[in-house]
């Protein structure tokens, strides 16, 4: 119902004062006014200005963070590259030696990182390597001022990496003064980067910051790896820089030089830029630049803050920032006018203020008609307020306007009408839905009831699943006990229904055990009074005899009320009662068992390092003399029982292992009186549950220990018995090698004197046989032994299997000759020739196979056959044999062939000698050789001994036996008795294209020659052997001759027997050559071209007689410009006097470098190069040299002391066409220059001005194999001695030297150091120092233990000592010098050579001096002391000096 309204809201005063309309207009138009005056004066005030400042701050940061962000990246590259370049240093790819390996790792990255002008890389000792590109150039600098003092090395090479020059230059440089490398050094860490402060570079003069880390190398050396940024690169980027329209950029460094240039005309060029960094800013021509930074300065360099200043009327913005090069600062500087950043301009604010009055007049125009809108809509609004207030609802409020805030009044007061009546209505609808309430509730509770009643039966239901009986027994504050809850199974565990039980409680103890049940009652009923929770474990009957175990659990808790509920189970375990009594009956089992062992089993368990014993058997008191007790108790009982030296090995062992949980075997002795008694203990971990378990046992080991001790002292008496037959061996081998080298020498040494053909023939065979009994006969005791301790290597080389055989059959001819043998070598055309193996070894059984042969046959032929028995792309199984027709051997003499010191008959032994040895190393070498051997033979009719061995098929070209094509197809007829002699001659002829025709008598030779002749197909060639029944050779020759062909055949003798004999009865039978059986098929061929007038196939070519030559066979090659390459002073020395001897001209080069060099600015024939030398090796160098493409025909011969098979890769992979082994050898050195040196007219060499002198005596000197080492100098006693003192001078501190490269970290030196001693040591016939300086090298070369490189120099150091010792003492002093007489165009010739060599620096100059010392002294007689002291103490300035002085003199 509603009530009368009240009169305030019914009435309103009369309307008075002004109206809505006109107040609303009026107002509207000041509050534009104003708002548009406060909105543009606040707006310049506190948005235009700031936003200037602000927009000129956030452009100058953005360039200054450009500019830092492009630094940095600059930076982070360097860096990047850097650690790659340090890491390639810790894998050892980087080596000082290797400039070429060097270059391959650093072009890449200086051609992909432009920022990066110049790679460094540099050791402590002061070497370094540099490669700069510059000007379109590569070029490295090496330097090394600890061995080359200020000499620096620099290499130019072309655009595409080809090298151009090689020069040696003076400079004052040390890697280790430079700020790089002292700043690398001081890092904490090696993969640290240091930058340094700007500077100007060494080398390129230009201003520039160098990157630099370091790395330690696994030999402990310490290298600093540099990489240079040319500060040109910065300006570019600085120049670059722009802020607002006009602004500038710089980078300056602390003390206001300009780092990075700005933006400027003067800056237009490179050059400019140059001349201005890192100089002040204040000498640069930019005043308003300099007058920013000085205002900054005074204004306490605020860093990175916006700093207005004036200049010159102008208002400019200036902004300074810091960054930081590595640990270096420097200041990021960007100046712009105020005006770039103002953002409106005059015109503009003008157009603003027209906009503001039109703004002002619309606004007048537009506030009419907006307050008209206001009021009437409030007019209404105010009449339906009214007539809401007198509660007149039943209407709803109509006002229609277009305003939100006038529609949400209307709205507001709709909401309050409809609120009214809903109000009301609610009010009656609560009345009514109140009963309907009631009675859902009642429906929910009901629903509740049954809920649970259905939750208690599931749970019953689920009780009852139970494989155990579930109850809840309650004791009431008043001890009333009873069950509130038993589960149905509790009926099959007691045997009566659990109702039962619910009534009467106590029913259970009845169906108890009578034994158990007092026990029981008792427990529960001390659970009971404790309020503890029950575990019991009892047996129920299960009828009269029969029980169940029942464990009973259960957990106790409280009520609200006091009652005390104990919820729990009873389950029968009857199954698991059993099992554990089977269990226990198996462990007494087990018990009684490790009780009968006769080790004490025992079981411990541990946490951490703790431990104790579970489990010990009864043996443990018999083995440790500790009673189990005692050690169950405490298991560091153990120890007592040790003795006290082994106690804490063996607490250390069993502990650390029980901490690891590792296995752990360990043995120790007890502390006892007496003898000492060992003890083995061993555990095995085996798990547990929290704990380990470890299963062991203790057993007595005394009697193995014995045992062992017993042991030890039979191998000591074998080891020494083998340690005093090795010495016997190295005894033997040395009295025998001693004077064997004395004969081979002399017997050199005769053969270059004036002989008769016999005495030559017969001391050339001494030589030979003499080196066949050193390097075979005398070794066989050796090499047995050798191979019985696995220590025989086989070699892996280049051979030619005919020179092999070759060499063979000058060894065997005058025996087969002595006992009217012939020898027959059949080797099919289809066996190669060039093979990789080891020849030595393969000769070696061939030549004993023979030998045995030899020995045992007394009539018929010695056939040594070769076969192919397996054949791949690169490797070929041979079937070599010997075949006799000798005794021949029984089945059971067979049975002890190839077994050591075993022949097949004592008697034989007797008879023939030997040591037995033979076959048997034959065996071995041949297995070595993955090979096999055996031996075919019938008694009285002769024996084949056959082995195979595994070679590859070498890469040599094969030599083309093939005639000329108007020589093909001749006609050849092979004259032979013997079958096997004739039908190997036919192959080989046959394979060479002839047409080959045999017969086996002269009677048979005559006819044929009469048919062919008739027939019209004469023979263009016969081969006679000499001795034939009825019809010798000779004879038969003479028989051809008499047939008075028109075209007669030529004649060729083959005989197995004396030349010199054969050549004596030939001439007058029209024979025209000599061949001596066994016959190669290289030297049938070269004889029967001979014959017919033509040439051999071209090809490098091999003295006659195989390696060894004369100085007479050098007259084709005589004059031969020859570069040595060879750093050693001694070696120097040696090779050229030997080749100068020999009549080439020879220039002398010091290292691979120098060699480079002078091979581009003078034609050669030939070079020898060393492999290890300083600065660039000769692989090194050899690979340049080929690189250049017009030097591939230039013979390249290495000399080297290293004769294994990976230095001859290596050099064969370089370009290089052969071998000089050092210590030299002439014969052999001859022999390759022979076979590499074209033969042609040449200009002589000069002639070699040395005084006439006898030669001088030399003494007996302990340790030098003099004969070996007069040998290898042509036997020239003065030189010999020169190279004995000179090595005496220079290898005095070999050792010394080398432990201080180690010292250094320099291993390539040390190394190096030892190769050249080793090498030394060998030419001067130093076998005691050359041997163990080869295995130092070796020791080195495969960076082995610095200990077992101290032990190898401590064995090299005693002969050394020794051998320099008596030097000293035994060695003549030095002669006065001979005086010459002065021939002027000769000394002329030595002046210029001298003078050149002393303005090089080259070291030759001492062997110029050395070889004419008797002229020089002559001619200069004031000035030659002088000159000799100065180019001795190299000092060869002061020599040029004296020189020039002399030569002016006379």
């Amino acid at each position: 119902m509603v009530g009368p309204v009240p009169q305030s809201l019914s009435s309103s005063p009369a309307a008075s004062g002004v109206s809505v309309r006109g107040s609303l207009l009026v107002r509207a138009f000041l509050i534009a006014v104003m708002a548009l005056g406060v909105f543009a004066v606040s707006t310049y005030a506190l948005i235009v200005t700031p936003t200037i400042e602000r927009l000129a701050d956030t452009q100058m940061r953005q360039t200054a963070g450009e500019l830092n962000s492009r630094v940095q990246r600059l930076l982070a590259t360097v860096e990047v590259t850097l650690n790659t370049s340090r890491h390639w240093g810790l894998n050892n790819s980087l080596t000082l030696d290797q400039v070429e390996k060097f270059n391959e790792f650093f072009f890449p990255v200086i051609e992909n990182h432009p920022e990066i002008s110049s790679v460094l890389v540099a050791h402590e000792s002061g070497r370094e390597i540099l490669l700069l590109y510059a000007d379109g150039k590569w070029i490295n600098r090496l330097s090394d001022p600890q061995r080359w003092g200020k000499k620096t090395t620099w290499m130019t090479w072309s655009g595409n990496r080809v090298l151009e020059k090689t020069e040696i230059l003076e400079r004052d440089y040390d890697a280790r003064r430079r700020p790089w490398f002292g700043g690398a050094m001081a890092l904490d860490r090696d993969d640290d980067v240091f930058w340094t402060a700007p500077y100007i570079f060494f080398t390129t003069k230009e201003p520039g910051i160098t990157a630099s880390s370091r790395w330690t190398a696994p030999d402990g050396g310490r290298y600093v790896v540099a990489h240079d940024v040319k500060l040109l690169d910065l300006s570019h980027f600085t120049r670059k820089i722009t802020a607002g329209t006009s602004g500038v950029g710089m980078l300056l460094d602390d003390a206001g030089q300009l780092v990075g240039v700005p933006r400027a005309e003067r800056f237009s060029s490179d050059d400019e830029i140059k001349k201005a960094v890192l100089k002040p800013l204040a000498e640069q021509g930019v005043p308003l630049l300099a007058e920013g930074w000085r205002r900054w300065n005074e204004q306490g360099r605020p860093d990175g803050s916006l700093n207005a200043m004036t200049f010159e009327g102008v208002d400019w913005f200036t902004h300074f920032g810091r960054i930081f090069i590595g640990k270096q600062p420097f200041w990021l500087g960007v100046m712009a006018p105020r005006q770039d950043f103002v953002p409106i301009s005059g015109e503009q604010a003008v157009l603003l203020v027209a906009l503001i009055v039109g703004t002002l007049v619309f606004a007048a125009l537009v506030t009419l008609p907006i307050a008209r809108r206001f009021a009437v809509p409030l007019e209404v609004l105010a009449e339906e307020s009214a007539r809401i207030g007198r509660m007149d609802l039943a209407r709803p409020v109509d006002i229609r306007s277009d305003l939100k805030e006038i529609a949400a009044l209307a709205s507001a007061q709709e909401a309050m009408r409809v609120a009214l009546q809903a109000s009301t209505a609610s009010l009656e609808e609560a009345n009514a839905t109140l009963e309907t309430r009631v009675e859902d509730r009642t429906r929910e509770l009901e629903h509740s009831r049954r809920a649970a009643e259905w939750s208690r039966q599931l749970m019953r239901d689920m009780a009852d699943s139970l494989p155990c009986a579930a109850f809840r027994f309650e004791v009431a504050p008043d001890d009333t006990e009873l069950f509130r809850f038993v589960s149905a199974k509790a009926e099959e565990i007691w045997g009566i229904p659990s109702s039962s039980l619910l009534d009467d409680p106590d029913q259970r103890w009845k169906r108890v055990h009578p034994d158990d049940r007092q026990t029981a009652r008792n427990t529960l009923i001390q659970c009971i009074r404790d309020n503890m929770p029950t575990n019991l474990l009892y047996r129920v009957m299960d009828g009269d005899s029969a029980f169940r175990w029942i464990e009973t659990r259960s957990m106790v808790s409280l009520l609200a009320d006091g009652t005390r509920v104990w919820n729990g189970y009873w389950l029968d375990v009857t199954e698991r009662e059993h099992a554990l009594h089977r269990i226990q009956a198996a462990e007494e089992r087990l018990r009684a068992l490790t009780n009968s062992v006769p080790v004490a089993v025992f079981e411990l368990r541990s946490e951490g390092e703790l431990f104790w014993f579970t489990f010990l058997s009864r043996q443990v008191y018999d083995i440790l003399g500790v009673g189990r007790e005692q050690l169950q108790a405490n298991g560091d009982r153990l120890y007592g029982a040790v003795l006290r030296a082994d106690r804490d090995g063996l607490e250390a062992q069993v502990t650390g292992a029980i901490g690891r949980g590792a296995p752990f075997s360990v043995q120790f002795r007890l502390d006892t009186d007496g003898e000492a008694r060992w003890v083995h203990m061993e555990a095995l971990p085996i798990g547990g549950d929290g704990a380990i378990i470890w299963a062991g046992f203790f057993q007595d080991v005394t009697a193995v220990k014995t045992a062992e001790a017993a042991l030890t002292h039979a191998k000591e008496m074998a080891e020494d018995a083998t340690r005093m037959k090795s010495d016997f061996l190295a005894n033997m081998s040395h009295e025998i090698r001693t004077p064997m080298n004395a004969i081979i020498g002399m017997s050199y040494l005769a053969l270059k004197t004036e002989l008769t053909p016999r005495q030559r023939d017969y001391v050339r065979k001494i030589q030979g046989a003499g080196q066949h009994l050193l390097g075979i006969i005398i070794n066989d005791i050796l090499d047995f032994s050798k191979i019985e301790a696995g220590k025989l290597p086989i070699e892996q080389a280049d051979f030619d299997l005919d020179a092999m055989l070759d060499n063979i059959a000058n060894l065997l001819t005058d025996k087969t000759n002595a006992k009217q043998l012939e020898l027959v070598f059949d080797i099919p055309s289809e066996v190669p020739r060039a093979l990789v193996g080891d020849s030595l070894r393969l000769g070696q059984i061939l030549i004993n196979y023979a030998n045995n042969a030899i020995k045992f046959t007394e009539k018929g032929e010695i056939d040594i056959i070769a076969r192919i028995a397996e054949r791949t792309e690169d490797e070929v199984l041979l079937y070599f044999a010997v075949r006799d027709t000798g005794i021949g051997i029984t089945d059971e003499q067979k049975g002890r062939l190839f077994q050591s010191f075993e022949q097949a008959d004592t008697s034989t032994t007797r008879k023939f000698g030997g040591t037995g040895l033979g076959l048997a190393i034959s065996k071995r070498l041949a297995e070595l050789m993955g090979g096999e051997v055996g031996v075919d033979s019938e008694f009285g009719k002769g024996s084949t001994f056959w082995f195979t061995a595994r070679l590859r098929v070498g890469t040599q070209r094969k030599r083309e036996l093939l005639p000329s094509p108007d020589l093909r197809g001749c006609r050849v007829l092979v004259v032979d008795d013997n079958d096997n002699a004739r039908a190997v001659l036919c192959d080989l002829l046959s394979s060479m294209t002839f047409q080959v025709a045999d017969v086996d008598s002269g009677l048979a030779a005559v006819d044929e020659i009469k048919r062919a002749a008739t027939a019209g197909q004469p023979y263009a060639l016969v081969l006679l052997d000499w001795r034939m029944p009825d019809l010798d050779g000779v004879a038969t020759a003479g028989q051809i001759r008499a047939l008075g062909l028109e075209s007669a055949p030529r004649l060729l003798m083959v005989t197995a027997y004396g030349r010199e004999e054969v050549l004596n009865q030939i001439a007058e039978a029209g024979i025209e050559d000599v061949l001596i059986k066994p016959v190669s098929a290289s030297v049938l061929f070269d004889t029967v071209i001979r014959l017919f007038g033509g040439l051999t196939a071209a090809e490098p070519r091999k003295p006659a007689g195989g390696i060894s030559c004369s100085l007479e066979s050098l007259a084709a090659i005589r004059g031969a410009r020859i570069l040595l390459v060879e750093d050693n002073e001694l070696n120097q020395e040696v090779a050229t006097e030997l080749l100068a001897d020999a009549g080439f001209v020879v220039d002398v080069a010091g290292d691979g470098a120098a060699a480079l060099a002078r091979v581009q600015e003078e034609p050669y024939d030939l070079v020898l190069m060393d492999m290890q030398m300083p600065v660039m090796d000769g692989v090194t160098a050899t690979r340049e040299i080929r690189r250049l493409g017009r030097f591939d025909h230039l013979p390249i011969v290495a000399m080297t002391a290293n004769a294994m098979q990976r230095d001859r890769d290596r050099c064969l992979e370089a370009g290089m066409n052969d071998f000089a082994a050092k210590p030299i050898d002439p014969e052999h050195l001859w022999g390759v220059l022979l076979r590499w040196i074209p033969p042609g007219e040449r200009a002589p060499a000069a002639p070699r001005a040395v005084a006439d002198a006898p030669e001088p005596a030399l003494p007996d000197i302990p340790g030098l194999d003099m004969a070996s080492g007069l040998r290898r100098v042509q036997g020239k006693a003065w030189l010999y001695l020169s190279s004995l003192r000179k090595f005496a001078a220079s290898r005095r501190t070999s050792c010394d030297d080398i432990c201080a490269a180690l010292d250094a970290g320099d291993w390539q030196t040390a190394e190096r150091l030892a190769h050249t001693l080793k090498g030394l040591a060998g030419m001067i016939g130093a076998d005691e120092v050359q041997v163990p300086a080869g295995e130092l090298e070796s020791v080195l070369a495969e960076r082995a233990p610095r200990d077992a490189v101290e032990d190898a120099i401590e064995v090299l150091r005693q002969p050394l000592g020794t051998l320099i010792a008596a030097l000293d003492n035994r060695l003549p002093p030095e002669e006065e010098v001979i005086r010459a007489e002065v021939d002027r165009a000769v000394l002329d010739q030595v002046c210029r050579r001298l003078r050149n060599l002393l303005a090089e620096d080259d070291a030759e100059v001492d062997d110029v001096l050395e070889e004419n010392t008797g002229l020089l002294a002559a001619a200069f007689p004031e000035e030659y002391s002088r000159l000799h002291a100065a180019i001795k103490d190299f000092d060869f300035e002061a020599a040029l000096a004296v020189l020039n002085r002399a030569m002016g003199s006379v």
